[in-house]
């Protein structure tokens, strides 16, 4: 490579990584944490999150996951687009825990930003469990 084309490619990484490098950026989750409760096994539970910029300059997000979900019973069903939320505002996240067998799952939302630290998890915990006769009143035999 030729030391044009060097510094380009420097020059041009340096205005790429300009917008994501503003020093005050910030996100809150709310909430910080959930806990889905008992569910019955094939049925679905539904939560929002709200991700808020809490500086003045905007923060940018990179990735939005579930992570740690070892039996996949936690989707991000209303997804907000990647990318900027100006300062002050908030964005919208809405996670659907479904459990495929019985027993306790839990996962993480991983959050991905140029937030100081850069990452956000929020612990997601959920009950998989035949129905409530059974598991909460105790009215029906459990099979």
């Amino acid at each position: 490579m030729n030391k044009l084309t060097t510094l380009t490619v420097v020059i041009g990484l340096a205005v790429l990584a300009a917008p994501f490098s503003a020093s005050a950026q910030c996100i809150q989750v709310t909430p910080e944490n959930w806990d889905y409760g008992d569910v019955k096994v094939g049925t679905a539970r539904s939560q929002a999150f709200t991700i808020y910029s809490c500086q003045e300059s905007a923060v940018y997000l990179f990735v939005i996951e579930i992570t740690d979900d070892a039996t996949g019973a936690f989707t991000i069903t209303s997804a907000l687009p990647l990318g900027s939320i100006p300062g002050g505002e908030t964005r919208e996240l809405e996670v659907t825990f479904t459990p495929p067998s019985l027993g306790t799952h839990e996962a993480f939302i991983h959050i991905y930003s140029n937030a100081p630290g850069n990452h956000t998890y929020i612990n997601l915990s959920g009950v998989g469990v035949r129905g409530w006769s059974c598991v909460r009143a105790k009215a029906a035999p459990c099979p």
